[in-house]
């Protein structure tokens, strides 16, 4: 069995997903709660406050991952290249 690998189709994958990722919108926004009750207005908030750090920390999961698995592309390609040149030799 062997695996194809097209090295430049996985790279723009990955570089379009990083780009995607890296425009989430992860600031928090102000929102006004002129006629709230202050109980109400202090769960929003925290929960608004947990969603944001979360979308905070999904955004630096996923470039990590895309950085890593970009690595890893390279790193199979380039034994992919030594094994040929490699076998070359051998022939």
């Amino acid at each position: 069995m062997e695996i194809k690998l097209i090295e430049s189709e996985v790279k723009e994958a990955l570089r379009k997903l990083s780009t995607t990722v890296q425009n989430l919108q992860t600031d928090k926004q102000e929102l006004s709660f002129s006629h709230s009750r202050l109980q109400l207005k202090t769960e929003i908030e925290q929960t608004e406050q947990a969603y944001y750090e979360l979308m905070q920390s999904y955004q630096e999961m996923l470039l990590k991952i895309s950085r890593d698995a970009s690595q890893k592309i390279t790193d199979y390609a380039e034994k992919e290249r030594q094994l040929a040149k490699t076998m070359e030799y051998s022939s």
